[in-house]
């Protein structure tokens, strides 16, 4: 399991909305929270003591199966920061190329296989899956993301329902949320005044998962 998924079933465990966890740890508002269960990114090491006190668990219950410390790495740990950091991934800002331009209403002919340019952005975790980026056009997935965004994309042949996705369809390609159904797929819009789409799943191909939107500074 991941971090937001470990944090999304204590949550539902334990009865807290993230309203109310936010309320514990000083936020001002939910949204941070609402990142780090849809795994955007992780929290600071201090929030991290915060969570791990509210939600009366140790700080390794976060670290991913596959982080585990072995003995001799839990001996040189002296505090918890030094834990926090042995546990989780550390985040660092990597050039992502930006590989053409997705459309966020119907399929197009847009994606390319060289980037024309690159956006710095700042990821989490071993880097072993291809990661790039696709500048949106359209509305369709407003409030989310708008027209000129960009979509960073981890290249992936499969996504849960509900996830935003970059599809192939007919040699084009769109952005949208994943929801299977009997025998098709629809495809639907964050942006209420677009009709979402239905395609046989056997005709639909997922080319990755979106894991954030960004703006070109």
């Amino acid at each position: 399991m991941t971090f937001g998924q470990k944090l999304k079933l204590l949550l539902k465990q334990r009865h807290m909305t993230q309203v109310e966890l936010s309320k514990h740890l000083g936020l001002r508002d939910s949204s941070a929270v609402t990142n780090w269960i849809k795994d955007r990114y992780h929290p600071s090491y201090d929030n991290m003591e915060r969570i791990s006190q509210v939600l009366e668990k140790p700080v390794t219950y976060f670290a991913e199966p596959d982080d585990e410390l072995d003995d001799t790495q839990l001996k040189g740990v002296q505090n918890l920061n030094e834990l926090l950091r042995a546990t989780l991934p550390a985040p660092r800002v990597v050039p992502v190329g930006v590989l053409g331009t997705v459309s966020a209403e119907n399929f197009h002919l847009a994606v390319e296989n060289t980037p024309d340019e690159y956006l710095p952005v700042l990821v989490e975790g071993s880097g072993a899956k291809k990661i790039f980026a696709l500048k949106i056009k359209g509305s369709c997935m407003e409030p989310s993301a708008h027209d000129g965004d960009y979509a960073v994309v981890e290249e992936a042949d499969y996504v849960d329902d509900g996830k935003l996705a970059v599809l192939r369809y007919n040699g084009g390609f769109t952005l949208k949320r994943v929801f299977r159904r009997d025998g098709f797929v629809e495809l639907k819009p964050d942006n209420p005044k677009f009709k979402s789409l239905k395609i046989a799943s056997d005709d639909l191909k997922v080319v990755g998962q979106v894991k954030l939107f960004c703006r070109k500074p």
